[in-house]
């Protein structure tokens, strides 16, 4: 039996908003199912299919709707439009060719979202970069902050945890860390 378009993510959540009450969540009568098809925040979308030809479909029936309505969108524009293909383990890695109005789309490993990098093989080298960062904001302080002996050592180190450590640790909730990422920081 062939996926339709109307399959997507299925979500799992409570109404009230209580997520991490994992007993009311086996519940039956205490939660809600719905499929995700689109994401979006902001001026970002996000589309998510099963196959390329699901993707391929979702993304002329947007671009159809859009049309229509007269919203010519950054779509078209193919330096801000990228896919990030995820292949299943059973099927080969085989990128797919997507078009919109009949321009294609570049296929990239990994790409930045709101601050995070995301990349196909959910690795989290987002934390090299996030280092790397963090070590030139250090730089671009130690003149006028760190090596001025006209400022507080209190006041240092508040400049400090607000600028580098924040540089440092913005979305660390969502890592899953390893020894050799530990070992860096």
């Amino acid at each position: 039996m062939g996926r339709t378009l109307d399959d997507g993510v299925s979500l799992t959540y409570r109404p009230d908003r209580s997520l991490f009450h994992l007993h009311c969540l086996q519940a039956r009568t205490k939660t809600l199912s719905d499929k995700v098809l689109k994401l979006q925040y902001s001026d970002d979308c996000v589309l998510i299919a099963h196959s390329p030809e699901d993707l391929q479909e979702a993304l002329n029936i947007m671009y159809e709707i859009y049309y229509t309505l007269g919203l010519v969108i950054k779509l078209i524009n193919t330096n801000n439009t990228e896919i990030m293909y995820q292949w299943s383990c059973a099927a080969p890695p085989v990128e797919p060719v997507i078009s919109v109005a009949k321009a294609e789309l570049q296929i990239s490993p990994q790409f930045n979202y709101l601050g995070s990098v995301l990349s196909v093989d959910c690795s989290i080298d987002e934390l090299n970069r996030r280092i790397n960062r963090a070590l030139a904001t250090f730089d671009r302080i130690r003149d006028r902050v760190i090596q001025n002996h006209n400022i507080r050592l209190a006041m240092k180190i508040a400049v400090y945890q607000a600028i580098c450590l924040s540089m440092l640790l913005y979305g660390s909730e969502t890592f899953t860390l390893y020894r050799k990422h530990i070992k860096l920081l």
